[in-house]
């Protein structure tokens, strides 16, 4: 990496938890009114890569952790106690399992 990505854009109100592929920069954004999204980056080049990202389901209000093996990200909503898992690059919700 050639460098920080020293100033998130402004459309980012809460930046809670990030995640790396290796290739993008994967940023959570816990709004503090709408839906939580996920933001990305390149890794390199530090652009924004709008086209990657996308907007959780509105019930998931409290989504404070993200993680992906490559075709599933999984979030943890603290709220309801949930883990909550999405295809990958669509973001379609895969399944629900409740913690214990």
């Amino acid at each position: 990496m050639s460098r920080d990505i020293e100033v998130l854009d402004r459309v980012h109100q809460t930046p809670t938890d990030i995640w790396s592929d290796g290739k993008t920069v994967w940023a959570l954004d816990h709004a503090a009114s709408g839906a939580d999204r996920v933001f990305a980056s390149e890794i390199n080049g530090c652009q924004r890569m709008e086209a990657s990202e996308f907007e959780f389901d509105r019930c998931n209000r409290f989504l404070h952790g993200i993680w992906s093996y490559g075709d599933t990200l999984f979030a943890v909503d603290e709220q309801d106690r949930h883990i909550l898992s999405y295809n990958m690059p669509d973001a379609t919700q895969a399944w629900l399992a409740r913690s214990s």
